[in-house]
């Protein structure tokens, strides 16, 4: 994706990648206008780089932690949080397990996504705390 400043599909991709910490979904792109064989050409030639079920890092497949909490959540669902030690992490109160992101999510059953631990919450509240970054869809979110 060749960074550009018009209303294009690929300009508002950048604008949403640089506020996701470099991290975009499948979802995402398809609504911006992306057809799935643009999303397919730019896997094979090193433009995306999957991080996750329907999750790819722009670029390079280097993420900051950010860009590692938020593609953990954005492959778990719409209501995943951050949790546990990986929200401590977050806020700067606690040290993350290396190699583990805590995610907590409210529908039951198991999902599991390679290096995170998922926990099913059914009952956890939609509310979370005030959080560090604005909690709209693509933002980082902790319980």
């Amino acid at each position: 994706m060749a960074r550009t400043t018009d209303g294009s599909p690929r300009a508002r991709a950048w604008r949403l990648v640089r506020e996701q910490y470099g991290v975009v979904t499948r979802r995402q792109l398809l609504a911006l206008g992306f057809t799935r064989d643009a999303i397919e050409h730019r896997l094979k030639t090193g433009r995306l780089h999957r991080v996750g079920r329907g999750v790819y890092a722009v670029g390079r497949g280097e993420l900051s932690e950010k860009g590692r909490w938020l593609a953990a959540i954005l492959a778990c669902g719409e209501s995943a949080v951050l949790s546990h030690r990986s929200a401590g992490a977050l806020y700067g109160i606690a040290e993350e397990r290396p190699g583990v992101i805590e995610v907590s999510v409210r529908q039951r059953g198991k999902l599991r996504r390679p290096g995170v631990k998922v926990r099913s919450r059914p009952q956890r509240r939609a509310r979370c705390p005030p959080s560090p970054h604005p909690a709209r869809p693509g933002h980082l979110r902790a319980l």
